[in-house]
């Protein structure tokens, strides 16, 4: 009988201990006009986080997380870890394979590096990012796809506070492979390189950078940190190059002449 007694009342606490930790778990959520961060999330994906285009939704999804603020982190950091089951995969695969009447009816799973392109993008818009995401963000900069790479360096760039392990991964962008991946470390960079010499010197050097898009946003950060003409780059120069993102090759070459640069746009 008392075995009996102790067993009900395991049982009995168990669940109770259950209740209290799911109840914690869903307050700690935020939530934002009846909807909680989850909700929000896939709200976004199901409109329009497979291409990021700007909308109206695209917008109300983005105040909504900028209201809920860094109670959204954890979910976020959540979302960076998200990875393609096999299964999923081999959907992909054979997607564009399958009958039409197969794909009207089968719905196809988000891919993971969407659902992590939406996370980075909705921390971007922080203007500190916790100590706590920075490892995660960190990692999507060493990421095998570029569009995350780069996604994850304007994350960091964007971000108030900059720590050494932040600078020294955007300043590593700039010797990237790929060139959007080194575009987006050189526009990232100009926070740190207002205050933080070796970023500085990392921006000069990427003006000796291959492809135009990359030398335009080294200069574009370098003007913001108020470069003087001491600094060896006048600063009329670096408003050509600003003038010169949707300008023709022409004048991309006349700015890369102006400042002893022997490059073809």
């Amino acid at each position: 009988m008392r075995s009996r007694t102790v067993i009900s009342l395991l049982v009995v606490l168990g669940l109770v201990a259950v209740i209290v930790l799911v109840n914690r778990r869903f307050r700690a959520e935020p939530s934002f006009h009846g909807k909680t961060a989850s909700d929000w999330f896939k709200i976004y994906l199901a409109n329009n986080g497979k291409n990021f285009d700007e909308g109206e939704v695209h917008d109300e999804v983005h105040y909504a997380f900028q209201r809920m603020g860094v109670e959204t982190v954890p979910l976020l950091v959540d979302k960076l870890k998200k990875k393609d089951s096999t299964i999923a995969r081999m959907l992909f695969a054979l997607w564009s394979k399958l009958p039409a009447p197969i794909r009207d009816r089968v719905t196809i799973p988000m891919p993971a590096r969407f659902i992590r392109l939406a996370a980075l993008g909705f921390l971007r818009g922080m203007e500190v990012i916790p100590e706590a995401s920075v490892p995660a963000i960190i990692q999507m900069a060493k990421n095998d796809e570029p569009d995350l790479r780069a996604e994850a360096l304007k994350a960091l760039g964007w971000n108030a506070r900059l720590s050494r392990e932040m600078v020294t991964a955007l300043t590593s962008g700039l010797q990237d492979q790929d060139v959007e991946v080194r575009a987006a470390a050189a526009e990232s960079l100009f926070f740190a390189a207002a205050k933080d010499q070796a970023s500085h010197s990392a921006l000069i050097r990427a003006l000796s950078d291959p492809h135009p898009s990359v030398r335009i946003r080294a200069v574009r950060s370098l003007a913001f940190c108020r470069l003087r003409v001491d600094d060896g780059i006048p600063a009329l120069v670096c408003f050509s190059y600003c003038d010169c993102l949707h300008s023709s090759s022409a004048r991309l070459r006349a700015a890369d002449q102006s400042i002893g640069l022997d490059t073809k746009a």
